[in-house]
């Protein structure tokens, strides 16, 4: 159907008229802009500095916002953690499903979960996350806030681990979450060590053994149904 000639034709502009429908959405964009650059230089202070050292007051001069735009989009620093972490694992859900998108066989797509899990736990968003979980062992606050997001992401974490296993071998729940616990606890220590100044090069076979773990699993599971059919049999 045509559009109505009223809404095709551009209306005339007086003088010192703006062209709202370009200012608009500048305008409704910059509250959103400003909160994105306080959540990435919250993300940078924790990476390069640590939590303790993460105030609200150096991530508002890092992200070149005002003292009073800090506090309007986060009021107190553990809201701004929860931010942290909800962004970072939003992302981490978006990368590992790109990372095996194109994986033709299981077993191809379980390297390149891994593969995947390994770039994002060494990323400053990955050592971000590692700041604030270690931090609300010892800030009631904190814990308060964050740990909801970290059940929330942990369970949607374990329906996905499940998912990947469970289409390659009958993997039970708790076989799943065995080895997504495993793995997380892997990577988190690698991660560390890699920021500790431990060469990449040395950590990699530990990158292989979660590989390798991650076949056992589905190879037990296969092998324990071969052998309950031929039982049956």
């Amino acid at each position: 159907m045509s559009e109505p000639a009223s809404s095709i034709i551009a209306k005339p502009r007086l003088p010192g008229d703006k062209p709202a429908s370009k200012v608009a959405p500048a305008r409704l964009r910059q509250p959103e802009l400003t909160r994105e650059r306080i959540v990435e230089a919250a993300i940078d202070s924790l990476h390069r500095f640590g939590y303790s050292v993460t105030t609200t007051i150096l991530v508002a001069q890092n992200a070149q916002v005002s003292r009073g735009a800090m506090l309007h989009h986060f009021p107190t620093k553990a809201l701004l953690m929860a931010e942290v972490a909800r962004l970072t694992y939003e992302r981490d859900a978006a990368f590992y499903q790109r990372s095996v998108a194109h994986a033709v066989t299981d077993e191809q797509r379980h390297d390149l979960i891994v593969d995947a899990a390994w770039l994002r736990f060494k990323s400053p968003d990955g050592i971000a996350q590692v700041e604030i979980w270690q931090a609300s062992r010892s800030d009631p606050e904190l814990a308060a806030i964050v740990m909801p997001v970290h059940d929330e992401v942990t369970a949607r974490s374990q329906e996905a681990m499940h998912s990947l296993l469970k289409a390659a071998a009958p993997v039970s729940r708790a076989q799943s979450r065995s080895f997504l616990l495993f793995t997380v606890a892997a990577l988190r220590g690698l991660a560390m060590e890699l920021a500790l100044g431990t060469a990449e090069a040395d950590l990699l076979p530990g990158i292989y053994r979660i590989k390798r773990a991650l076949r056992d699993v589905v190879e037990e599971a296969r092998a324990a149904t071969a052998n309950a059919n031929y039982n049956q049999d």
